[in-house]
């Protein structure tokens, strides 16, 4: 089931054809590979032609060879030699490649294309991007299914124009807002193994592996609490606190910066008193 979200649509639109890279973030797995493939339909419906599209989707095993900017950068250029039109780079989970930041920073200086790029990791599109082109990039923050999103995803799926809007709430809360459980029964035998790979997908790769964990048990356990806890006040002082309790001593320096990968893996979001 493929459907659009023209709420964040309409927010990109007006930025293409402008001097600035267009950078949607996001968890994985919340949307943004489809809100590319969105704008390259609606460039497409208006008039350019498909070789004025370079789409580049690291997720796919045709762009595992892709790995440094400079690998990217040859592939761009060979897929634009000889096409002279309005020129569109898309990269999908940018920060796969190595040295993404010159190949952006190099193209935008050139004019060479319009360039959009989605990414996965929340330091990586912020730090690195406001030093070399700052000013020059406007940020898209992408979420989880709304409970309006969530409706109409699942009147499409069911036919139902009148849902029962309690009990489509209670699924909301229980299930989450992830749009690819919609493509399966609403049951916890389908869904919930859907959500732990993608989970310990984001766990593997952006934060185990990224940041070279060695306790991982630790990591779970943290994760665990925060998200037993959301919504609660919490400190690093009392997270400490609570392996300690637990007979697992955790420093308090330890637990901020497991939380900081977290956060730049964008599986949990800082919420700060007002």
């Amino acid at each position: 089931m493929v459907l659009d979200r023209p709420e964040y649509i309409e927010r990109i639109l007006p930025f293409l054809d402008k001097p600035v890279v267009k950078v949607i973030t996001g968890m994985r797995r919340v949307g943004k590979s489809r809100l590319l493939e969105l704008i390259r339909d609606h460039l497409l419906a208006r008039g350019v032609e498909g070789r004025g599209v370079f789409f580049l989707n690291k997720e796919l095993l045709e762009w595992d060879t892709v790995r440094t900017y400079a690998d990217a950068w040859e592939e761009i250029k060979l897929w634009f030699a000889g096409y002279s039109g309005p020129r569109y780079v898309f990269i999908d989970e940018v920060q796969e490649i190595t040295g993404w930041e010159k190949l952006v920073s190099s193209m935008l200086a050139e004019g060479y294309a319009d360039i959009l790029v989605t990414g996965s990791n929340a330091n990586v599109l912020s730090s690195e991007l406001s030093t070399l082109i700052a000013g020059r990039y406007v940020e898209f923050k992408v979420y989880p299914l709304s409970f309006a999103e969530w409706l109409r995803f699942r009147q499409s799926a069911t036919g139902q124009h009148t849902p029962d809007i309690a009990g489509e709430f209670r699924l909301y809360l229980r299930y989450g807002g992830l749009p690819g459980i919609h493509a399966f029964p609403l049951t916890d035998d389908t869904v919930f193994p859907y959500l732990m790979g993608i989970y310990s997908t984001i766990l593997l790769r952006d934060v185990i592996t990224r940041h070279s964990l060695r306790d991982p048990e630790h990591l779970e356990r943290l994760i665990r609490f925060l998200f037993d806890n959301c919504g609660n006040l919490t400190s690093s002082k009392r997270l400490s606190d609570y392996f300690g309790s637990q007979g697992s001593p955790v420093s308090v320096d330890k637990v901020l910066s497991y939380i900081g990968f977290l956060e730049q893996a964008l599986l949990v979001h800082r919420a700060r008193r007002y």
